[in-house]
Formats: C-alpha cells, structure tokens, sequence
C-alpha cells in the first residue's frame, strides 16, 4: 500500500511507510535500461512534479535499512508551458520512465519513484516508492558526494508554492540536480526496455522478465490507497499479480 507522507522529517519520506525494512526479492537489469513505474489510478486535481532517484545498498539489499540512503536524482519533471509532471503522466497511460544511467557501477540500488501532489497549499503531499535492483554491466561510475543527499533532509528548507495563486507561473523542481547527464525521465514516450527481472521491491513484489520488444512492457506499478502490482502486457493477452 502506498500512502501520502505528509511530514518532510519522516523517516517514511524516503519509500513510503515501512519502506524502510528490506524485500526479500531484488530485480535485475542492465545499466542503461528504462524502468517504467505505472499508476492504476491517480487523481488528476494532485498536481505536481515528478522525480526518481537511486541509491547504492552498499551491498545486498535485502540487508539494507533505507534509512541509511545517500541518494542521488535521475532525473527531475516539473512544471512546463503550464502542464504539471502529474498531468503527463496521466496522459501517458498513468506511466513515469527513468534510465538507470549507462555507465553506473554494477551492484545493488534502491530505485525510488515519487510524485509530490501541490494541490492543498501549505501541506505538500509526498508519494514515494522503492525498488530494489541489481544493476547488471562494465559501468565504472559513481554519483560524486556532491550529488548525494539524505531523505529525509533534502526538504528540510524547501518553501512549496501555492499552485493555485494569480502569482504562480514557474516551479523549481526541489532537491538536488541530476547526477547523471545520461539518465532522464519519460512521461510522453514510449518506454525502451533491456533485459529486466522484475523479481522484487521493497514491497515484496513478485514480478516477470522483460524482452526487449515494442509489444511488452514490464510495469512497477503504485497507487494511492491500493496494494502495489506488476503487470506484463503484450499485444495478446495480460498477465498481473498482486501481493
């Protein structure tokens, strides 16, 4: 179940309430590849920018406590010619894209996929989920110190505008800039996948291989109030499960 966390101190700012304890399960997939996080639902009034990030478990991530994640950013979807991430996301079958960066070094990482919702001015509503995943290839590259930060902590400072005032024209995505010039978001296109196992998150999902072909795609799938999925549809039939 993912939730709204409401307060930027709460240790569940970083993947969701009980987010913090390990899966059993952990994904697999290739530096480079797009993972694609689905909504069943999402209303379309909570507006509002769309980030992902990751952080390295620094070993197994079934042992890791989230807690302890220096995280690095993805990438970073705002506001634009006045049309919210949220709003794209919508448009795009309830589906964010974000590339594990090509040339990341190999080992285990928390993915984590969040939607800020604007809607109530003064209260922030925070959607965050995690993945756990084992990246797979030669990558040499670590985010610098500078790229990393804390959640919670990255909010700590950060005044969220009010989204419906005369004077609101232009949003700063908060948090940090992106790490890798080479990751990115896809809220308008269709995701290219790799090779990916979608074996488990945080939340103990179970989920499927992923080929590499236009009629598939393999979904991390949330929403508000309901129990996590994945799904894997082709052009022929769909196969989901749940918790």
């Amino acid at each position: 179940m993912i939730l709204s966390v409401l307060d930027v101190t709460d240790p569940s700012l970083a993947c969701n309430v009980g987010g913090d304890a390990p899966a059993g399960l952990t994904a697999e997939a290739a530096a480079g590849s797009t993972v694609t996080f689905t909504m069943i639902r999402w209303p379309d009034d909570h507006l509002g920018p769309v980030d992902h990030y990751m952080a390295s478990c620094e070993g197994s991530c079934t042992q890791f406590d989230a807690t302890n994640a220096k995280w690095f950013k993805l990438d970073e979807d705002g506001y634009d010619n006045g049309v919210w991430a949220s709003t794209k996301l919508i448009q795009n079958n309830l589906s964010a894209s974000t590339t594990i960066p090509a040339d990341l070094k190999p080992g285990e990482y928390l993915i984590r996929h969040e939607i800020i919702a604007l809607h109530s001015p003064g209260q922030p509503q925070f959607y965050p989920a995690c993945a756990q995943v084992k990246v797979t290839g030669s990558g040499t590259q670590s985010p610098s110190s500078a790229d990393l930060v804390d959640i919670p902590g990255v909010y700590d400072t950060t005044v969220f505008p009010d989204i419906w005032a005369d004077s609101f024209h232009s949003f700063t995505n908060p948090g940090p800039p992106v790490a890798f010039s080479s990751s990115g978001s896809n809220t308008g296109s269709e995701p290219v996948f790799g090779r990916i196992k979608l074996q488990g998150t945080r939340t103990n999902l179970v989920g499927s291989f992923c080929e590499t072909q236009s009629l598939i795609k393999c979904c991390l799938s949330s929403f508000p109030d309901k129990h996590w999925q994945w799904h894997m549809s082709q052009s022929q039939g769909q196969a989901t499960g749940n918790i």
